[in-house]
């Protein structure tokens, strides 16, 4: 049976319950929630007053603006047409074509829009208030990220303890078992600390709204700069975690020494590849748990992470209604990283970790393979440097669909090339430390 919905049935009253579903309800089913009910019920609001109409669709467009559904570029555009004597829909064309939400939302603003004909001047007063705070906010900002460097997002790390866990369930359960403690760090690497290890910023968001330039051994590098690092190859990390390591007096996790590496390419700015020779683990047999420096997690560390210290199986450890809160993906990122630490944290430990899900994939050292691992401290051999070779990234990113998040297998990982840089993969690094 095929239900359709007619538009001509539309109201507001009982605004205040929507809201509090979308409150409430991650963001995608509160759109589809927020369009069935005010596709619904129109035509009994028609005999209220303009003014309450209008205080409806402002507090409904103001949440939107809170949840960053609309931009500041759509509120301009809104305030610019407001001006001209017409209303327009905040949510743009473009947007609706590739954000589901976004579709869902504006068909809900352009009924109520068309059907309740909100104060054009109450509207253009209230939008030039909004965007004159949020200008504020801006200003206040940059102005207190000039006075100090403290507001920048710290590089602190975390001690996690490992112990047996299970990941899936039934036939294709696995235990793995980590014996050591490792430090990890409690978000992504940032694009400060990036370019303060390596001098250069390789982000592909390195500009726009909340960016700024720093200077980094006498010159000028623009940043955002608690937006995790993105648009490097696996190799650069590597170079990059053996630097953070000998910065702080310890013994780099990898010896480099014999390898071949492409010519025109460099870890600086992201793109260093590989052309021969093998990766050397600096720690006893070559174990590359007992590594004493920086490096990325193996995949059962990783798996270990996501699934809040074992606890869940290898589930998230929340429900796809609350995917919002926890992570940037495709229906609330607008396309784009967001600083790190900004949503809720995911406690190991007593510990609280950032970013685990969404914002950016995130390297591994493992090489992706099919088959899941298991047992006691797991590693996929990985020291050789073919081209082709492919790592684990996992995590999900800003550009991730929810599938990624609650996968059938739950391991919440794909593959990417070694060599290859993309704009919605970083890292972040741990370290054994009950050597």
């Amino acid at each position: 049976m095929t239900i359709r919905l007619k538009f001509k049935d539309f109201t507001f009253i009982g605004m205040g319950v929507l809201f509090l579903m979308f409150a409430y309800t991650p963001k995608g089913l509160a759109a589809k929630d927020c369009s069935k009910w005010l596709e619904g019920k129109a035509g009994k609001t028609r005999k209220k007053e303009v003014n309450e109409a209008t205080t409806h669709f402002k507090a409904y467009v103001e949440l939107l603006i809170e949840r960053q559904v609309i931009t500041d570029k759509e509120l301009i555009r809104f305030i610019e047409a407001l001006e001209r004597g017409e209303i327009v829909n905040p949510i743009s064309e473009r947007k609706a074509r590739v954000s589901r939400a976004a579709l869902i939302h504006r068909k809900g603003i352009q009924i109520y829009i068309d059907e309740t004909k909100p104060n054009p001047r109450e509207l253009l007063e209230w939008s030039h208030r909004i965007l004159k705070e949020k200008k504020i906010v801006r200003k206040v900002r940059v102005k207190v990220q000039e006075e100090t460097e403290d507001i920048h997002q710290k590089m602190i790390f975390r001690p996690v303890t490992g112990k047996r866990f299970f990941i899936g369930e039934g036939i294709y359960q696995k235990e793995i078992h980590l014996t050591n403690t490792i430090e990890v760090m409690s978000t992504p690497v940032t694009q400060k600390q990036w370019t303060e290890i390596m001098g250069e910023n390789p982000s592909y968001f390195s500009g726009g709204i909340g960016s700024t330039e720093k200077e980094v051994n006498g010159k000028r590098v623009l940043m955002r700069p608690d937006h995790p690092v993105e648009n490097v190859t696996w190799w650069s990390m590597i170079v990059f975690a053996n630097r953070l390591s000998e910065s702080l007096g310890l013994k780099p996790a990898f010896d480099l020494s014999d390898i071949k590496w492409r010519k025109g390419t460099r870890a600086e700015n992201g793109t260093l590849e590989a052309e021969s020779g093998e990766i050397r683990i600096n720690a006893p047999g070559g174990d590359y748990y007992l590594a004493e420096g920086f490096r990325p997690p193996t995949e059962a560390e990783q798996l270990y992470l996501l699934s809040a210290g074992g606890k869940t199986k290898g589930k998230p450890p929340f429900d796809d209604r609350d995917l919002q809160y926890y992570a940037w993906y495709v229906e609330n990122s607008n396309g784009q990283t967001h600083p790190v630490g900004e949503l809720k944290h995911i406690a190991i430990d007593g510990q609280e970790f950032s970013d685990l899900y969404g914002n950016v994939w995130e390297w591994g050292w493992d090489l992706y393979g099919s088959i899941p691992i298991w047992g006691k401290n797991p590693v996929r051999a990985n020291r050789e440097t073919y081209s082709f070779f492919v790592s684990n990234i996992f995590g999900g990113s800003w550009a991730s669909h929810i599938r990624w998040f609650f996968p059938a297998n739950n391991r919440w990982r794909k593959g990417q090339a070694r060599i290859v840089p993309h704009k919605n993969v970083g890292f972040r690094l741990v370290r054994t430390i009950d050597l």
